[in-house]
């Protein structure tokens, strides 16, 4: 079975668990995240997108959990 998910559809506010390697560098990238709507951990795929998509978000968690 073939899952197919829209990447447009990925929104920050519908993670959870989000795990990001790297700190605040620029090389920054999401490691693992949970989706809450789906209900399911996101695939290396999708978590390529998080990481390409939401950079300043990255940022501002990484930022936030040091200070």
């Amino acid at each position: 079975m073939k899952i197919e998910n829209n990447m447009s559809e990925i929104k920050w506010s519908d993670l959870e668990d989000i795990v990001i390697e790297g700190g605040t560098s620029c090389d920054a990238f999401v490691q693992s995240a949970f989706h809450k709507v789906w209900n399911r951990e996101l695939t290396d795929h999708e978590l390529d997108h998080v990481t390409s998509e939401f950079a300043m978000n990255m940022y501002e968690l990484a930022f936030n959990r040091k200070y």
